[in-house]
């Protein structure tokens, strides 16, 4: 097929999936074992050591021999299954978020390589109500207002969040499957 065909049959692979045939199972959801957990507790002290700012921060620099595995899985899950993972467990409470910054990096770390998400180069953002009333506005991120946002792609090929605390009220995600929009 050429950059500029069509196509005009259904794609029937894990890429296309719908609310129901979602709900209905729960291999795209990994709860972290208390092992990966001291797994990540080991790799936050590593890369506390090597005193480099988060975003230099390297899969390197971040060892995960237990979850490393099973971080792979939810890559290939991402990227040539489902499109999506839900990685639970991860104690926010335990930890300052500076170190939760750093972990969340250093499990991207393990996905891939970290891309700016704006025009601003933001490496990592809080989705956070400023108070900015303007979603529009210049210099002014949808996230960044209690706005909801609407249905979008977000230009890289894979994105992470990571809920710190919970909102007041909002902060609920959705995703859909671009394949079965298609078929």
């Amino acid at each position: 097929m050429t950059a500029t065909q069509i196509l005009d049959r259904p794609i029937t692979d894990a890429s296309a999936w719908t609310r129901v045939e979602i709900a209905a199972r729960d291999d795209w959801i990994h709860v972290l074992t208390g092992a990966e957990v001291d797994d990540l507790d080991a790799a936050l002290r590593a890369a506390r050591r090597g005193d480099k700012p988060v975003t230099d921060i390297t899969r390197a620099d971040f060892p995960l021999p237990v979850l490393g595995a099973a971080l792979a899985k939810v890559e290939s899950g991402v990227r040539v299954g489902r499109g999506f993972f839900l990685l639970r467990g991860l104690p926010v409470t335990r930890y300052s978020d500076d170190d939760i910054l750093l972990m969340k990096w250093g499990i991207g770390a393990h996905l891939g390589r970290a891309i700016s998400q704006n025009v601003y180069g933001d490496m990592l953002g809080h989705v956070y109500d400023y108070g900015r009333a303007d979603p529009t506005a210049t210099r002014v991120r949808g996230y960044q207002t209690s706005a909801a946002l609407s249905l979008h792609v977000d230009r890289a090929d894979m994105t992470s969040l990571l809920c710190l605390r919970k909102g007041g009220s909002g902060g609920i995600s959705r995703v859909v499957s671009s394949m079965s929009v298609h078929n």
